[in-house]
């Protein structure tokens, strides 16, 4: 299952009405529309999630809510979050709003979203809840106003609990991987494998009893060979690129990129293309190297879109490059040239 990822676009609003009304749910494509004229104008950032190609869901991040509160505290508000039935409890919602937080946090050190108080708010409620989410110390806001002691109100839609979130900003830093810290690069290696087995030339199955002593004298820590790191404020490693440049007259103008990977808990935070940036950063620098190269299994839409958009040039796709559990993949082979 590819679970994809990406800013609304000119084609959704169809699309993602007709998704609601196979499901009885009645949202017009006039709502999105407005939704992407919105976004262009900066007034919200609208986030799809595809799975295998097919819409799933959407989060939006609306700049200036419409809830007082959060509009004179500068708070940006969590928006029309929907998941559609059919994908619930595969960990959709939990990664939209990853990225929608991930999105506030340039612009704010708090996050605001709005829940709706009865039965059918129920799973949002837990998921908010479990995300560090906390009532805003208003009480119950029911449309343009809050509920006071001896209000008689309707339960529907309008009566609203609005919750706010502290954003925590942790710092990645991208730096090489040391054979002092061999134990944890394996650790993670050997999660790259298992968790994404169809994206590397090497298996799980192969590598899983390699001694540590080994797997330190695969790390190398020279300016034209490394394994990159990106490592949290703790010093935990969450994601990988390994890069070595060609060897002999013939290949020393190219390098390679190898093994790249994100622990699926950091992913949409920026992290594979800040190691990617890294890289051919310090390709400039590299004496005779002209281009760099790198191949990905054509699924896996996400990096490939990424790579192009960093310059990579796609030469090919070779057919069942891989083979796995009985699945063949093919490989997309692309190439980044110094101007």
């Amino acid at each position: 299952m590819n679970i994809r990822l990406r800013e609304l676009n000119e084609n959704d609003p169809e699309i993602i009405s007709n998704a609601f009304k196979q499901q009885g749910w009645e949202k017009p494509v006039d709502l999105y529309i407005r939704y992407l004229n919105e976004q262009k104008r900066g007034e919200r950032v609208s986030i799809v999630a595809e799975v295998d190609g097919d819409f799933a869901g959407y989060v939006n991040v609306l700049w200036d809510s419409y809830y007082l509160s959060f509009r004179e505290k500068r708070i940006p508000e969590i928006n029309d979050f929907n998941v559609l039935m059919k994908y619930r409890r595969l960990g959709i919602g939990s990664k939209l709003m990853d990225r929608a937080e991930e999105i506030m946090k340039e612009r704010s050190d708090f996050a605001g979203i709005g829940v709706g108080l009865f039965t059918d708010y129920g799973n949002a409620q837990i998921l908010y809840a479990k995300r560090g989410y906390i009532p805003d110390g208003r009480g119950i806001h029911n449309g343009q106003q809050y509920i006071e002691y001896g209000d008689v109100a309707t339960i529907n839609d309008d009566l609203t609990l609005y919750l706010t979130k502290k954003l925590i900003k942790q710092e990645i830093c991208i730096k090489n991987i040391t054979e002092e810290q061999a134990e944890q690069f394996w650790k993670i290696r050997l999660e790259s494998l298992r968790v994404s087995p169809e994206a590397f030339g090497t298996s799980y199955e192969d590598s899983v009893g390699t001694p540590i002593s080994e797997v330190v004298k695969k790390i190398k820590n020279e300016h034209d060979e490394y394994i990159l790191g990106a490592f949290t404020e703790d010093n935990q490693i969450v994601g990988i690129a390994g890069f070595r440049k060609g060897q002999g007259m013939k290949f020393k103008h190219k390098g390679m990129v190898w093994g790249v990977y994100v622990s699926p808990e950091y992913r949409g935070k920026g992290i594979g293309k800040s190691l990617m940036v890294e890289v051919l950063n310090r390709g400039k620098d590299i004496e005779e190297l002209k281009q760099i190269n790198l191949s990905v299994i054509t699924v896996n839409r996400s990096a490939v879109e990424l790579y192009k958009k960093l310059g990579f040039e796609s030469y090919g796709v070779e057919k069942n490059a891989l083979e796995y559990m009985g699945d063949a993949y093919d490989e997309e082979h692309m190439t980044y040239f110094y101007k």
